[in-house]
């Protein structure tokens, strides 16, 4: 057992330990982890003020809760990940940037997608829980230099667990380069 995915898995949402993926999807997906109630807090008002966000997650179980997330709050939502098949990705990308798209949130597991990606629709990056060793997760609010406006990017770190430890890891990794 990874001791270190273990924890991963603790700091995102607990339901990360039902293998089965038959949870409930109701009230508690969100009051089970506090970055869902975050979300919970954030994305209705990012919404109703016309922002388009994106969310990169590195686990794509992880995204498939938040997927159920959308579907309960009626988020609008496309996914992208490994299994996205190449054809489909630029169908995906079109649809999301769209100007009439009804698409909300564009969800990406961070080794499918990112790099070499035109989402210049969005002005909202969420790294749910970016790559702790991945420091192209430092460059996601310059992801799309054709795009004059302003892009907030938020990272989802618990205090006072594994996650603060390890992005301290990543930032003193960085200083090496």
């Amino acid at each position: 057992m990874n001791t270190l995915m273990q924890l991963r898995k603790i700091c995102n949402h607990p339901y990360l330990f039902n293998e089965r993926e038959d949870w409930n999807v109701d009230r508690n997906i969100v009051r089970a982890a506090g970055k869902f109630d975050l979300l919970d807090h954030i994305l209705p008002k990012l919404k109703a003020t016309g922002h388009k966000v994106l969310i990169f997650s590195q686990m794509t179980q992880l995204i498939t809760i938040l997927e159920d997330f959308f579907r309960y709050k009626g988020f609008t939502h496309l996914r992208l990940d490994g299994s996205t098949k190449a054809e489909d990705r630029a169908d995906l990308l079109r649809e999301f940037n769209a100007k009439d798209s009804p698409y909300f949130i564009f969800v990406l597991s961070t080794r499918a997608g990112g790099l070499g990606l035109n989402l210049q629709s969005a002005d909202t990056v969420i790294l749910f829980d970016s790559d702790w060793y991945d420091l192209a997760s430092f460059n996601f609010s310059n992801y799309n230099n054709n795009n004059n406006n302003c892009v907030g990017t938020h990272t989802s770190i618990c205090k006072h667990k594994t996650e603060p430890i390890a992005s301290g890891k990543r930032e003193r990794c960085a200083c090496l380069d």
